[in-house]
């Protein structure tokens, strides 16, 4: 059975290419373009594994972390990679105290690096 995986990002060539290379990977993709929209559709669907994007329009990566955290056991225990294109001490402190412990930055992203850190982390889960 293939893992299912939610990726939430509002640049849309990103996201085409995040969806496009997991699925390659045979993942079943799931994606959203803001932090509510990710929000719904990881309480719904229950995602294996969630790669988000800090700053989004109308809730960010943080705000929609904090509240699937915040929503029972499931939401405790998904793993999470963040997406960041600035490396801020505040952002990175938010998500390790939400139990996020890897994160990539965008200028840097190698797709199979990302993939591969997936990977890794639904092994330990």
């Amino acid at each position: 059975m293939s893992k299912k995986i939610l990726i939430v990002e509002d640049e849309k060539l990103e996201l085409m290419a995040l969806v496009a290379r997991f699925k390659m990977e045979k993942f079943e993709v799931l994606e959203a373009t803001n932090g509510e929209e990710g929000l719904k559709v990881a309480l719904n669907k229950k995602p294996d594994f969630i790669l988000s994007d800090i700053k989004m329009p109308i809730m960010s990566g943080i705000e929609m972390i904090t509240k699937i955290r915040q929503s029972g056991s499931w939401g405790k225990e998904v793993p999470m990679i963040m997406l960041t294109s600035v490396v801020e001490a505040e952002s990175i402190a938010q998500i390790v105290e939400q139990g996020v412990h890897d994160y990539i930055i965008k200028g840097a992203m190698d797709m199979d690096d990302v993939v591969t850190k997936v990977k890794e982390k639904l092994k330990k889960s």
